[in-house]
């Protein structure tokens, strides 16, 4: 998903559970938002980066605004909020080595 593919009405949400709703062309200043489903504040898309992930300035340290999670609505959902999920942000898991080894079911020895 890329910010271009955002439109007016969908939600998404953000790595630290935030809930937003995205309004594009809003009318102060015609910017693009993300509005609180709270309403409780917003932040600018100008924010993010085409990844949908933070970058104000270049200063990538607030990987919590990082949008993880899309949804558009639909009267057919089987969602209570009427939503249907249309992306979500693959990640690589971390796991200390004896989570690795419990997945495994043996110790093992990992090649350079």
């Amino acid at each position: 998903m890329r910010k271009k593919d955002l439109k007016t009405g969908m939600t998404v949400e953000t790595r630290n559970g935030g809930e937003y709703f995205v309004l594009l062309n809003h009318c102060l200043n015609n910017s693009d938002v993300l509005v609180s489903k709270t309403g409780m504040g917003w932040n600018s898309l100008d924010d993010l980066n085409d990844d949908l992930i933070f970058d104000n300035g270049g200063v990538q340290d607030n990987p919590q605004w990082d949008i993880v999670k899309v949804f558009k609505p639909s009267f057919y959902s089987r969602d209570a909020e009427g939503l249907d999920l249309i992306w979500c942000r693959e990640e690589n898991p971390e796991y200390t080595m004896e989570e690795l080894i419990e997945r495994m079911g043996h110790e093992f020895k990992i090649k350079k």
